[in-house]
């Protein structure tokens, strides 16, 4: 067994996206992997985009935050007063509570697996946890969960309500369609309804880091408490009684509407559906006394973006979220539609405790005066897809969990004025989120992760995994590496355009230099005095001395367009040292060229034409060869390397599809390509450049990343397409990944690999070092009876053990590290042998490795005119006709298996076998003469 450390960053984990887009040809020349929202088709569940039997993970004895952690943030609310927000964390099952003023966590409370939504009442806090089938009542006051309710297993809990009356609460259940219903006065939980609407509205993700959030559809109370309201996603907005479940009221005509949202005062209800086909948005108001349609008004060239609707307080406007980035407003009196570019499709809505103003969020947070019809305020950039409205105050708490953990907090006494008041993260701090890059140095004493969404770096003990700390950055890293030595990692922002420079033995960060847009290529020259930077979205390669506190920019150099391939969770254009540190290499994938840059002298010095979307570049060991992948036309480029003199020597068929990464094998001499489309490794080598068929590993979902351990052999990452989000493949040997991977560092000293998966927070550690490989060979697998095999061993990594087991041989096991073994009997058999160190154990099995076979003359039918045996088939006795040279024989009877069964001498006179005794089957007749020689002949007892 191989050592495999799961080291989680947080204690909880979510497996890969089953419903992920096909990223193979998307590009980006700004490096953003701008988070998804995915359309959900009527009748989908989650369980059409999530592994849901692979939701949870146990916890490690490792974390690299400060438990309790708060991460996933689905939906949240203010508390009845306005003093405090509570927040879902789905991954970590608490709930965060936050004083609203101070913007202080004060509480995180336990509750059980997954919840979703939160709902409260003066007193209580109601809370619905989908994949636990559990609804969690928190008392506000203790701050802990005082009752606990079941739902039906697989039941979904999802969107929660509180009567107006606050003596009841609601919690619709996606799977079973099913209204569950619990008594607050008397903590006692209802008949629930049946056949009540409710299902999944939205699913987003985030390619970069792999994390997901979703939504469902709302419903709604009347101000009296007396009914329920939904819309069936059909026809019809239905209205429940709110004793009985009875549908007492139904208004038809309103389309597959997903949105709904009530008018301040409770007279009116808008209602709100697209038309796909003509891309139309109808916009119903409902009358309540009535229970009618009271006035339509449709957006003609737009879809519903946001199943979410800010409504004014007598139901006359709305406020919706609608396609090409933009918000539309409906005045219902007018028939009158007003689009609005400059605040962006919000990713979600809020109306003002007064309803005279609706709060739009996303990277433009956004206050629209309903009155006046226009944008009144607005606050640019932090991005957002959650939030919610103070009851009391023109407040707000919002948040991105895609893309950033903290909680915004918002203030707009005057509605033209929008402030930023404060952030504050779920959890205690620090976290260790979404770690999207990896590096371990060359020794492996040290491992260091850029965490993108907590803006920090952890530094690990390569030996035992513990956190020695974690550095705050101030801003999302997207790349990390470790200098030869070890002592100085240099990690790239994203949003700052700076670079952090961070002592990894005292875990501080020493330095920030500004390069430029997107620094996200990070190499360090082997001397570990210097650090290139490729800047993605800047399109530059900057030169940075490294020298602690003192570091600075020395030059930044323009160069062709670079960016990145979405697949992999995002793959960079190669901006790469060359061995001889002297040449950085850059690949200028927009423009189909190779761009050479000298470094004494901080200049292009040779642009060379490669194929379609060159995307990374690897380096023979001597550095005068180079080999360029060509993402889009399936080909490589080999370039002889010199400098200003480098030669193009031609382009050659990868034999894949969508070559994403490669790597050099030194031990081998020959390159490996990993191809994403066809999923497989191809490698290549001088002089012929011809793809050799490595391995294909479609069984295992596609592969994105490959390195080579100390003896040649690949280690491939692979994201998963089925329920195991992902594999590290090496030597046949799969490792199973709890989530889904973007990327590995290899150490070759320490045969270490080092795995990150940025969904669940998480590293998994595979410890190749010191663990045998089994392997052995034998100087002979033909062998005739009774004949010695010499077997060698031929296992990595000095074994101290032994065990061998050999079917049919003589001895059946041994615990030499290179056994003599002889057979018996005929027939094929199976070789074994385990192997153990300190640090592990390996087995392999050689099938039908021994072919054990009589003599030379095995195969002699008996047909030669020398002798003849009769009658055969035969019965009691076998009879022997002598040629007349012949005057003595000795007879050997075998068993088919090649056991001696018995020996007798013939001659003239007596020339006859008894066989009375033997039972049915096949035997073997071996004579030996003096003047004839041998003979094997076979023959078949009735």
């Amino acid at each position: 067994m191989k050592k495999l450390w799961f080291v989680f960053l947080l204690v909880l984990g979510l497996g890969s996206l089953q419903a992920q887009k096909d990223l193979s040809q998307s590009v980006s020349g700004e490096g953003i992997l701008i988070p998804v929202v995915q359309r959900v088709q009527k009748g989908q569940t989650l369980a059409d985009f999530l592994p849901l039997d692979k939701t949870k993970f146990p916890q490690s004895d490792v974390d690299a935050g400060v438990a309790p952690e708060g991460d996933y943030l689905l939906q949240s609310v203010y508390t009845t007063d306005g003093s405090k927000v509570l927040i879902a964390n789905q991954m970590t099952n608490n709930i965060s509570v936050f004083d609203a003023q101070t913007f202080t966590l004060l509480n995180n409370i336990d509750v059980d697996n997954s919840p979703y939504d939160i709902a409260v009442t003066d007193d209580y806090a109601i809370v619905s946890c989908i994949f636990g089938d559990k609804i969690d009542v928190i008392d506000l006051n203790t701050m802990s969960v005082v009752a606990s309710f079941d739902t039906p297993a697989g039941a979904q809990p999802a969107t929660v309500r509180v009567s107006p009356d606050q003596q009841y609460a609601y919690i619709a259940c996606d799977i079973n369609d099913q209204l569950e219903r619990i008594d607050l006065s008397s903590m006692q939980q209802l008949t629930p309804f049946t056949d009540f609407p409710v299902f999944l509205s939205s699913f987003s993700y985030a390619a970069a880091n792999n994390r997901y959030s979703f939504k469902f559809s709302s419903f709604e109370i009347s101000p009296d408490g007396s009914h329920i309201i939904a819309v069936d996603g059909e026809n019809s907005l239905v209205f429940f009684d709110a004793a009985t479940g009875n549908v007492d009221f139904t208004v038809d005509g309103v389309g597959a509407a997903s949105t709904l949202g009530m008018s301040g005062d409770g007279s009116k209800m808008a209602v709100i559906t697209t038309d796909w086909n003509s891309n139309v948005i109808h916009c119903y108001q409902i009358d309540m006394t009535s229970h009618s349609i009271s006035a339509t008004t449709d957006i003609n060239g737009h879809t519903l973006s946001t199943y979410e609707v800010a409504v004014n307080m007598d139901g006359s406007k709305i406020y919706l979220g609608i396609s090409d980035n933009s918000g539309g407003l409906v005045n219902f009196n007018t028939g009158n539609a007003t689009i609005f570019t400059n605040t962006y499709t919000p990713f979600w809505l809020g109306t003002t405790y007064d309803h005279q103003y609706a709060v739009s969020g996303q990277y433009r947070f956004s206050i629209i005066d309903f009155e006046n019809e226009e944008v009144t305020g607005s606050n640019w950039g932090h991005s957002q897809t959650f939030g919610c409205v103070s009851p009391v105050a023109y407040e707000v708490a919002a948040y991105d969990p895609l893309r950033s953990e903290s909680v915004l907090f918002y203030s707009f006494s005057d509605p033209s004025v929008v402030t930023l008041d404060g952030s504050a993260v779920p959890g205690s701090v620090p976290e260790g989120d979404a770690p999207y890059r990896v590096a371990i140095s060359a020794d492996g004493s040290k491992i260091v992760s850029a965490n993108a969404l907590s803006f920090n770096a952890t530094i690990m003990n390569g030996e035992d995994y513990s956190v020695e700390g974690i550095v705050e950055l101030g801003e999302d890293p997207h790349a990390v590496a470790i200098s030869p030595d070890g002592n100085t990692a240099v990690l790239g922002g994203f949003d700052l355009n700076t670079i952090k420079i961070v002592d990894v033995n005292t875990q501080t960060l020493v330095k920030t230099v500004y390069t430029g847009q997107r620094p996200m290529m990070i190499n360090i020259s082997a001397d570990n005095n210097y650090a290139y930077i490729g800047n993605l979205k800047g399109n530059s390669v900057s030169i940075v001395s490294l020298d602690g506190e003192n570091s600075q920019l020395l030059a930044t150099i323009p160069t062709a367009v670079i960016g990145l391939v979405y697949t992999g969770m995002g793959t960079r254009s190669a901006v790469v040292v060359d061995p001889t540190g002297n040449y950085i290499v850059v690949a200028g994938s927009f423009e189909n060229k190779v761009q050479i840059i000298d470094i004494a002298a901080q200049a292009i010095v040779k642009e060379i034409p490669v194929g379609d979307f060159p995307l990374k570049i690897a380096f023979n060991s001597a550095g005068d060869t180079a080999v360029v992948l060509n993402y889009f036309d399936n080909t490589f480029n080999v370039l002889h390397m010199d400098g200003a003199n480098t030669t193009d020597l031609g382009t050659f068929s990868t034999g894949g599809q969508y070559p994403l990464r490669i790597e050099y094998n030194e031990t081998n001499k020959h390159f490996g390509i990993i191809h994403a489309g066809s999923k497989n490794l191809k490698e290549v080598r001088s002089p012929d450049w011809t793809p050799q068929n490595i391995a294909s590993y479609a069984s295992y979902g596609t592969p994105i990343q490959v390195h080579y351990d100390a003896n040649g052999v690949p280690v491939v990452l692979v994201m998963g397409d089925g329920d195991v989000p992902g594999y590290l493949v090496r030597a046949g040997e799969a490792v199973e990944l709890p989530a889904t991977p973007d990327y590995f560092d290899f150490c070759v000293a320490q045969n270490k690999a080092v795995v990150c998966m940025p969904g669940p927070d998480l590293l998994t550690i595979v410890d190749y070092s010191l663990a045998p490989q089994a392997d052995f060979t034998a100087d002979t697998t033909e062998v005739t009876l009774s004949s010695e095999v010499h077997f060698t061993d031929l296992s990595t990594q000095n074994p101290s053990s032994w065990e061998w087991n050999f079917e049919g041989g003589t001895p059946a096991v041994s615990n030499e590290q290179n056994p003599v073994v002889s057979y018996d009997e005929l027939g094929y058999y199976d070789v074994s042998l385990s192997v153990e160190n300190e640090s592990g154990s390996d087995e392999i099995t050689k099938t039908d490795y021994i072919h054990v076979v009589l003599d030379e003359g095995v195969e002699d039918t008996g047909k030669t005119p020398h002798l003849r045996i009769f009658p055969n088939p035969g019965n009691d006795r076998l009879n022997l006709l002598f040629p007349e040279t012949v005057k003595e024989a000795q007879v050997l009877l075998f068993s088919a298996q090649g056991k001696l069964i018995r020996t007798q001498k013939l001659n003239m006179q007596e020339t006859s076998l008894n066989i009375e005794d033997l039972p049915q089957g096949v035997y073997f007749v071996k004579v030996k003469t003096k003047t004839a020689g041998e003979q094997v002949l076979k023959f078949v007892k009735e």
